[in-house]
């Protein structure tokens, strides 16, 4: 029922409205569909150096963490101790580039703490195998509320931290977790809000384990068992893939649970899978039915428009780790990412690829 509940509202008005509203009390100027490549932040060194450097290019970061921490916010209301929780199991290096960005930012380090623990992207991902020539490619769409806050403010951060690898990471200013990125080893990491999961007070939350994949890990198998190692702070799923081959994991309880692609195919969404980890969801279901044998880059970026909520699509990304290619596109919940211009990142940095072809949305 959740899913069915969830996916018709944001399909519909309410988000739009909503966000014109959120964004007319707390965001005013933020807000604004990206006419050209989003920014490239290239940041490096050992935190405190990392952190400084982003305070100092973000542009209205009181703004923006006002408005994305107003969840975070609500949640600290009722259940502090969980939140807290979650802010003393920050991995160290990472707490203290969120130290610096607060110092530097002119925000409160309790704000942005908060603003960072939280995530609920409700999203989807197609992931489909190399076949017929064609790499490995995965369309992936990122669905968060405000849209109109949260796709605008949009950057590519270039991460160089002392003495981890180098990654990607499609995100925002004043936040350190990864939602969506790719090291230099073609290990692609996203987060996709699980519906019935649930939260525990212990593990690190989601998005800096997802960090800590992309900081370590050289490939797939590499990538699920450090997502393993110890507890997450969420049932959220977590697609982990590489130039060969991908997997979604989610913790259940007190085990971690894992789905490989069928038939050279990995569908997820936010609904629950079956006990053989099958997708359930109608988003996934979709995408399987609708996406052709063989994947090229045009398709991976046109998949993304059969499975965009219509009211909250701020990012549609399309990721190719054999060729560290991530193609990108942002938009408000007027005017949704996977139907908007898209620009090229790694190789062809910069360069327009246009808009993407129509396939039938999941709605339709």
């Amino acid at each position: 029922m959740i899913d069915r509940i969830s996916d018709r509202l944001a399909n519909g008005r309410v988000p739009k409205i909503s966000e014109s509203l959120i964004i007319g009390l707390l965001a005013s100027g933020l807000a604004g569909a990206a006419e050209g490549p989003v920014p490239l932040w290239d940041l490096a060194g050992p935190p405190e150096v990392i952190g400084r450097s982003e305070a100092e290019r973000a542009v209205g970061l009181p703004r923006l963490l006002r408005t994305m921490g107003a969840a975070a916010g609500a949640l600290q209301w009722w259940r502090p101790g969980t939140v807290g929780a979650w802010i003393d199991a920050l991995p160290a290096d990472h707490r203290r580039e969120l130290s610096a960005i607060a110092a530097v930012g002119g925000v409160s380090e309790r704000r942005i703490l908060r603003t960072n623990v939280i995530v609920e992207t409700c999203c989807s991902v197609l992931v489909s195998l190399p076949r017929d020539g064609q790499p490995l490619r995965i369309a992936r769409n990122m669905d968060f509320w405000p849209a109109g806050v949260t796709g605008p403010a949009t950057v590519v951060k270039r991460m160089r931290p002392a003495g981890k690898r180098v990654f990607v990471s499609v995100s925002w200013p004043g936040y350190a977790g990864v939602v969506s990125g790719m090291n230099d080893a073609g290990v692609v990491a996203c987060v996709l809000l699980n519906h019935r999961g649930s939260s525990h007070r212990d593990g690190v939350p989601i998005t800096f384990r997802l960090r800590e994949i992309l900081e370590e890990c050289p490939d797939l198998e590499s990538a699920v068992a450090r997502f393993s190692a110890s507890p997450v702070a969420s049932e959220h799923y977590a697609m982990l893939a590489d130039a060969t081959g991908a997997a979604v994991v989610w913790r259940e309880g007190d085990r971690v649970r894992r789905a490989d692609p069928v038939d050279g195919r990995l569908a997820i969404d936010n609904s629950p899978r079956d006990a053989a980890g099958n997708p359930l969801g109608r988003r996934a279901l979709h995408l399987l039915a609708t996406a052709p044998v063989v994947v090229d880059a045009a398709a991976a970026r046109a998949l993304t428009g059969a499975t965009y909520q219509r009211g909250t699509n701020a990012q549609a990304m399309a990721f190719c780790p054999a060729e560290g290619r991530l193609d990108l596109a942002v938009g408000t919940g007027w005017h949704p990412a996977a139907r908007n211009a898209w620009w090229a990142y790694g190789a062809d940095a910069g360069a327009a690829l246009g808009v993407p072809d129509r396939l039938p949305h999941h709605r339709d």
